[in-house]
């Protein structure tokens, strides 16, 4: 199965499209201890006196995807047209090559921790807001969960779209479960829950917090904000 290529043909975007007329793109690097992390900034121009922030985030099962699908790229040029919102999309690590969790966390915790202490400078006088799909929005989630257990600037609101919160990721099941107007691939990545898994943490002998956020109950684990590698 060629993922990345029958997800850009299933994310193409249906008709004619263009980037919106209010909306103003540009790209930079944020400093992390790596080689930094690329981000692509869209700036809705907002006439209004509260003018949110928003961090979004592709999915791609933590594997694939990048700024320029459709899902970071359509989704985010929208966000700020309809909104005014000034967008920072984030071209996290991907888990390939050996690379493996925290690397994506880390990238979208450097662009949160960008977004709120340049939100000044950057003409944010709004709320700050989190989001992606997928893979993307259990990015979003785990930083937030991170961020607060750090005692830090959490959102004020997280936009979670289809999100892989869980592990293993849960198929669907019941009399409700109609897979058929459901594209193939997507239902065998239904399937893939625990091997996208392994792929991103390197191992599932224990799943971190921060990388399956719809388990983590109670108090906040790990107050350092690192890996936690505790079983949930």
């Amino acid at each position: 199965m060629d993922y990345p290529e029958l997800h850009k043909e299933f994310m193409a975007v249906a008709g004619p499209w263009e980037v919106p007329d209010n909306v103003s793109i540009s790209e930079r690097v944020l400093p992390t201890e790596g080689t930094g992390v690329r981000v692509r900034i869209y700036d809705g121009h907002s006439p209004t006196a509260s003018r949110p922030g928003i961090v979004w985030m592709h999915g791609g099962g933590f594997e694939h995807g990048s700024i320029e699908w459709p899902e970071a790229h359509v989704v985010s040029a929208e966000l700020a047209a309809r909104t005014g919102a000034l967008v920072v999309s984030v071209d996290y690590r991907l888990a390939q090559d050996g690379m493996v969790f925290p690397a994506p966390l880390d990238d979208v915790t450097s662009a949160w921790q960008w977004l709120v202490a340049e939100r000044q400078q950057l003409g944010i006088t709004g709320p700050l807001f989190i989001g992606g799909g997928s893979a993307g929005a259990n990015l979003a989630a785990a930083a937030s969960m991170r961020e607060r257990d750090l005692g830090r600037t959490i959102p004020d609101g997280m936009l979670l779209a289809y999100g892989a919160f869980h592990f293993p990721i849960p198929t669907a099941a019941g009399p409700a479960a109609d897979m058929s107007e459901v594209p193939p691939f997507l239902g065998e990545l239904a399937g893939r829950g625990i091997e996208i898994y392994r792929n991103y943490l390197g191992s599932i002998n224990a799943v971190p917090a921060y990388a399956a956020p719809g388990l983590a109950r109670g108090s906040p684990r790990n107050a350092t904000g690192g890996a936690d590698r505790s079983r949930i």
